[in-house]
């Protein structure tokens, strides 16, 4: 299974949660694998609209079914609040 989405999160906050995880270990820059998942980032340039700019990373995720779903639905809670 692999999942891609661009989150408007900096690379930095999402490779300090991705430190964080268990059994989860950097292999290369900005690619992270616990065996059964890997998780890429990739930084894209900002979205700038007028006076704002946000930060964008895509976050690839893959692996088995059942094994990127739960990754992946820890890695939304985590991101997904109000406020940020």
């Amino acid at each position: 299974m692999r999942i891609c989405e661009i989150w408007g999160i900096t690379p930095e906050r999402i490779r300090e949660y991705l430190l964080e995880e268990e059994n989860l270990y950097m292999t290369e820059p900005d690619c992270y694998s616990n065996g059964n998942v890997t998780v890429s980032l990739n930084i894209l340039p900002p979205r700038v609209l007028g006076a704002f700019a946000f930060p964008q990373t895509q976050v690839m995720f893959e692996g088995g079914d059942k094994e990127t779903e739960s990754f992946h639905r820890r890695f939304v809670l985590r991101f997904i609040s109000a406020g940020g």
